[in-house]
C-alpha cells in the first residue's frame, strides 16, 4: 500500500491491495504536511516519517485488499509499536 501525494498536492492510495507494506512517496517533501491534513489522511511525524489516518487507509483498501489483511497489518504495525495509543494513527516510512 503506497500513500502518493502528487505534483498538485492530491493524495492518492495505490496498490491498496497489497497489505504487506505500507510507505508514502511525495513528489516534494516540504509540503507533505499540509497535503496529509487537507485530505484527512495524517500528519508529519519527523522527517522520514508520517502518521496515516487508518480509517483513510481502511476506507482505500475496502473492496481492494484481501478479507483479513488489512486488519492483519495493523496488527503487526500495532506489535512493533508502529500505531498511535487510540489505534487511529499508523506510522509509515516517507519515501
Amino acid at each position: 500500500m503506497i500513500v502518493r501525494i502528487t505534483a498538485a498536492g492530491g493524495v492518492v492510495l495505490d496498490d491498496a491491495a497489497d497489505c504487506k507494506r505500507l510507505s508514502v512517496v511525495a513528489a516534494d517533501r516540504a509540503g507533505v504536511g499540509d497535503h496529509l491534513a487537507a485530505a484527512g489522511a495524517g500528519a508529519p511525524l519527523d522527517a522520514d516519517h508520517v502518521e496515516l489516518d487508518v480509517a483513510f487507509l481502511r476506507a482505500g483498501a475496502a473492496g481492494q485488499a484481501p478479507p483479513g489483511d488489512f486488519d492483519a497489518m495493523i496488527a503487526y504495525a500495532e506489535s512493533k509499536g508502529w500505531l498511535s495509543a487510540d489505534g487511529d494513527r499508523v506510522r509509515a516510512h516517507l519515501a
